[in-house]
Parts: C-alpha cells; structure tokens; sequence
C-alpha cells in the first residue's frame, strides 16, 4: 500500500476540548520576543556550529546542547525546570578537560539502542586542520595555515613541468578590514599582486630560481620558487587559511611538508550511550573520521536506527558512510555507500520522497569556500530497499501545534517498542522530511500506537497494518 493515507480519529484516554480557531487577514496579534539569556543563564560567549534540544536526565525538561567552534569547550546546559540553566558540560563530560578541545559540530539525540533512555551523537573535527593531498598524477591541493609565532607553513614537490596555480583565501576574518582578499605573492625574486585568481609559472624562468624570502613590509605573502638543479617547486606561506590547487603539465612526485604535519581532520566520534540520565562515551568506530553532517534513520527497515555520516577533509571528499545498527546500539560502517563524489561534501537530509516505505537521502557536495568547493553536485540518493514492512505517520494537532510538534509516538510490535519524538527533524544546517518513519521488518501489523500529544493528551490505535502512510489527528 506505498502511497495510501489513512486518517483515523480515536478516542483518547484523557478527553481534550477542541479549540475553535478563527483566520482573517483582517486580524492582527501582538508579538513581541523577550531575551531572558542572563536570567535564564544561557548567556556565554564562544565561536559557535550547531545546536541541538534534548532530554539528557529524562525528566520531561528539554535540556541544550551548543556545539562551540574552533577549539571552544561545548556547552551542555540543563534544564532545572524553573526557567533557569546550568552548563553541566564538564560535570557530565570531564573528557573535554584534558588536551585540546576539537571543534564539534552535529549532535543527534536518538535512542540508538533502544533501552527507552535518549542516548547523544557527537561529530568531532580537528580545528583548523591543515593538508597537503596528492588528488591526481599531476595536481596537489593543499589548505595551510601559517604557524602561531607567525613564521610560514610550507610544502615542496617534485616535478619538472610548469604549473598553475589556483589561490582563494579560505576564511576572512571581518574584524580585521586590513586584510586584503589576496595575499602578496612572492615568485622567487619577484613580488607581484595576484591579478584574478590564478597564476602560471615556467619552470625555465630564471627569475624563480631562487628562494623567496618574502618582503618585509607585507602582513601575508605567499612564496614560491624553483630549484632547478633537484627539479622542485617550493611553496611558502604566511597567510590564514590559504586554499591552493597545483596543476603540473608533467607527473608530480615526492609531496612534503615543512613546519605542519598533514591531517585530514579527523578525531573520534562518540556515541553517549544513556543509562538513568548518566552517559557513557563509547566511541562510534574503531578509527577517526573526517565527517560533519549526519542523519539517522532506520534506512533497512529492521527496526532499529542507522546513520549516514558526510565526510570531507580541508581538501575534498573523503567518502560518506553508512553504519548499519545492529539493534544494540553496535555500527557497522559500509564506505562508498553513494554521495559525496564531487566537490567538498557538506550536508545530508533524509525522506522517503517517492513513499516507498523506504528512507532516501539527498547529500551536497559544494562545502567550504573555493578552491575546493561551489563544484560539486547535488545528489539524491533513492533507497533499493527490500522485503521488510514498514510505517509513516503524519500528526495534525488540534489543542495542540498544528504539526504535532513536541509529540511522542511509540509504536510496539510484540515486545519491541520503538519512539520517535516530533522534534522537527532539524539537524545541523538541515532538515529531514518530519513525517515519522518506522521500520518493522518482518512484521505485517504493529499491535499498537500510542501518541502523546503536548496537550497532555493520549492516543491508542491497536492492530494498525503496515505498509502504509497514516495521518492520525488530535482529537
């Protein structure tokens, strides 16, 4: 039945006195917003990537997560239920004290392992990471920093072709109106201006046979020279976040770096597994991963959450991952699962937009700024699927928002109880589609669906078929 929908009234367990509501274009309301940040103390000051509302101690108050960014410890402020907040990060998280804070950026609240407690997904990345990648038997990219004490990163290759050069400052800092978009460019014994974005360099031309020191009177420059006698092009830097492509008419060889170590970025993901309002930091994998977007869904179909996970180095893609849920809240991750094979992948967004029964995805690919980036494609990724049932619903508020928001539903099919919360489905810069989604593997009827509306009110529905997209209305 992909595709029906049903509409079903039931009667609740507590009854709730529908509202009658009146529109006109002829009415006007007051509205006003009220910043309560310093009373409700949710008022610290930090770079930050992402948020995401949850209920960490299980007691009905939504408490707050806040990604901070480039190397700011998180917050996790708890909701004491008066209006007020208290950042418990440390106290829950004492991890995050020692060595240097990563940047972290999505976090998911799912019950991954379906024990009834709301269990927490992180996404980490290195701050600032910088790399030197080989994309092709004549083209390296690289996205170098300069170092602290203001001296420069720098990195050489083998080759006796000419090159052209590709340059993009990858961040500006709008503070500072001095910085130019373009750094001093220092070709061997010449200074010049980058005139466009690009520059071509012949290996014969004497005047880049000697090293460049870079000029005195410059705050930033970016240097290149040329040794003749080792066939080597060098290339230094002194600018913040600098994005370079180099294109070589003859095959590149020997890629090193000087002052800085290569990094694609990636840390440890951590899965906080909840237990009586507790978490424990199990990490999601065996290794580090450069990825920053996720979603989760049961995308199998076999009753139990799995994550698609975006993943892109300072440079380009890395190669998105599915991990496959094994009910217990244990991943496996299946590499080259499609997405992300052009540009800088960035973001992913779930739905089951063809109302199979079966989850898709839609991932881009344009992340970051230039060199690396505005190239690539957008892609929608149509889930195959296969024999295992499934169930939509849609909620109408009535007393309630008109979308159900802030509803729980569970669904139970023997003794396997699966919830979902009407959140919204925002995650990280996206959104998947808010119909609720359950899969029910072998099972061709579900025993029993319970909503719990914001109103207070409880619906039931017993003996529900699967395979079908069902709208159930507050009332």
């Amino acid at each position: 039945m992909a595709g029906a929908t049903s509409h079903l009234r039931q009667i609740t367990y507590r009854v709730v006195p529908m509202i009658s509501l009146v529109c006109s274009s002829m009415l006007t309301y007051a509205l006003e917003f009220e910043d309560v940040s310093l009373r409700a103390g949710v008022h610290r000051k930090a770079p930050t990537a992402a948020s995401a509302w949850g209920d960490v101690n299980a007691n009905g108050w939504p408490d707050l997560w806040v990604s901070n960014h480039h190397g700011e410890i998180p917050s996790l402020y708890l909701n004491r239920g008066d209006a007020t907040f208290e950042d418990v990060v440390m106290a829950r998280l004492p991890h995050l004290a020692a060595g240097a804070v990563p940047d972290y950026y999505g976090a998911a609240w799912v019950d991954f392992d379906g024990d009834g407690d709301t269990d927490w997904l992180l996404a980490r990345a290195r701050p600032y990471a910088q790399e030197v990648r080989q994309t092709g038997p004549a083209e390296v990219r690289a996205r170098i920093n300069a170092r602290k004490d203001g001296t420069s990163a720098s990195f050489s290759l083998s080759t006796s072709g000419d090159l052209t050069l590709n340059l993009h400052r990858v961040w500006i800092d709008p503070s500072d109106p001095e910085r130019t978009l373009f750094p001093v460019l220092q070709l061997g014994r010449r200074q010049t201006a980058l005139d466009g974005r690009s520059v071509v360099l012949h290996a014969s031309d004497s005047t880049l046979h000697e090293p460049a020191d870079g000029p005195t009177d410059a705050r930033e420059w970016f240097g290149v020279w040329f040794d003749a006698a080792k066939q080597r092009w060098h290339f230094d830097s002194t600018v913040t976040a600098l994005g370079i492509v180099v294109t070589s008419t003859v095959d590149i060889t020997e890629v090193q770096t000087s002052g800085f170590k290569s990094s694609h970025g990636a840390l440890q993901d951590f899965l906080l597994t909840a237990n009586g309002g507790e978490f424990r930091a199990v990490p999601l994998l065996e290794q580090p991963t450069p990825c920053h977007s996720i979603t989760a869904g049961d995308f199998d179909n076999d009753g139990d959450l799995d994550l698609y996970m975006v993943c892109a180095t300072p440079t380009g893609n890395a190669g998105n991952m599915l991990l496959v849920n094994d009910g217990r809240g244990h991943f496996t991750p299946r590499r080259s699962s499609g997405g992300g094979e052009n540009g800088r992948a960035n973001q992913v967004s779930a739905a089951d937009y063809d109302q199979d029964g079966f989850l898709d995805l839609f991932v881009t690919n344009g992340g970051g700024q230039p060199p690396f980036a505005n190239q690539g494609r957008h892609q929608l990724l149509r889930n195959v699927g296969n024999s295992n049932h499934w169930l939509e619903i849609d909620l109408v508020g009535g007393v309630s928002n008109p979308h159900g928001l802030g509803a729980t539903v569970i669904v139970r099919t023997g003794k396997t109880l699966q919830r979902r919360l009407a959140g919204g489905s925002v995650h990280a810069f996206s959104q998947d589609h808010q119909r609720l989604h359950f899969g029910l593997g072998p099972n061709e009827r579900v025993d029993e669906v319970t909503v719990s509306w914001p109103s207070g009110g409880v619906q039931m529905l017993n003996h529900v078929a699967a395979d079908q997209i069902l709208c159930i209305e507050e009332g």
